[in-house]
Order: C-alpha cells, then sequence, then structure tokens
C-alpha cells in the first residue's frame, strides 16, 4: 500500500513521472535549509544539518564566481550523502575578470539522502586557483 501511495504520488508530482517513486519529494513539516559560503583562491564549504532524529536531504548546489590565472577544472565533493562522496566539476576559466558559468546541480525531484540521522551534509569546492578574487558556494535542502 505505501509503495502504491508513494507511486501515485510521485506520477501527480511529477507531472506523469514514475521514475521518482522511491525519492524524497518533500517532507510534511520538514524545513528548508540553506547554506553559504564565500572565498578567494580557497576551499569554500557549505554545510547543512536537520533538527534532532531526521535524516537531512540535499535539494540544490551552486557554484558561481570569477576565473583564475589560469584556466583549470576543479573537482568539488559532496559528503554526508549516502554514496558518499560524490564528485563534480567546475570548470574554471582563465582570467580573474573572466565570470564563472554557474554550475547549478538540481537535486529537488530527487533529493540526495544524508547518510546518518542527525548527520550533517556538507559541500567543498576547492580553491579555483591562483588570481581568483571570488568564488561563491550556495546550497539548499531540507
Amino acid at each position: 500500500m505505501r509503495r502504491s501511495l508513494a507511486l501515485a504520488l510521485a506520477v501527480f508530482l511529477g507531472g506523469g513521472e514514475a521514475a521518482n517513486a522511491g525519492c524524497a519529494i518533500g517532507l510534511i513539516g520538514s524545513v528548508n535549509l540553506s547554506a553559504s559560503a564565500t572565498g578567494a583562491a580557497s576551499t569554500v564549504s557549505a554545510s547543512i544539518t536537520t533538527s534532532s532524529g531526521t535524516l537531512t536531504y540535499l535539494t540544490r548546489i551552486m557554484v558561481s564566481g570569477g576565473g583564475a590565472t589560469a584556466a583549470s577544472v576543479v573537482n568539488g565533493t559532496i559528503t554526508g550523502v549516502v554514496g558518499a562522496p560524490l564528485n563534480f566539476a567546475v570548470p574554471v576559466p582563465a582570467g580573474a575578470t573572466a565570470g564563472l558559468t554557474p554550475v547549478i546541480l538540481d537535486f529537488s525531484s530527487c533529493p540526495l539522502q544524508g547518510s546518518t540521522v542527525n548527520g550533517t551534509i556538507t559541500v567543498s569546492v576547492p580553491s579555483f586557483g591562483a588570481g581568483n578574487t571570488l568564488a561563491d558556494l550556495t546550497i539548499t535542502g531540507f
């Protein structure tokens, strides 16, 4: 009964898509969480944690900022979720005044579940490189 209810809800909320039937679409009474960090030629990290006795879910990551002296691709990391660590690429353009094309990872249709009750989900992005003047990281969840 529970599985068929979840499937029906997923189809209804997903516009006919049943693929997300096993995903936490949002828990009634859950509190939206967000965290943000900025830096310049340094690692930026942001973390979210829910209240006692619950799991944390990650719904969105956004990385933006400026370039660095030399172009590169840095590796962002997600920890504290099932299957962690998870990695994602952030292409950094050459030139400190060049704008980074924002990297947006949207898990809102199937949030990444925290690996433990009362656990913290952390997203980290290493330095964009020498000459970088701004790196922004924002994460959201519940």
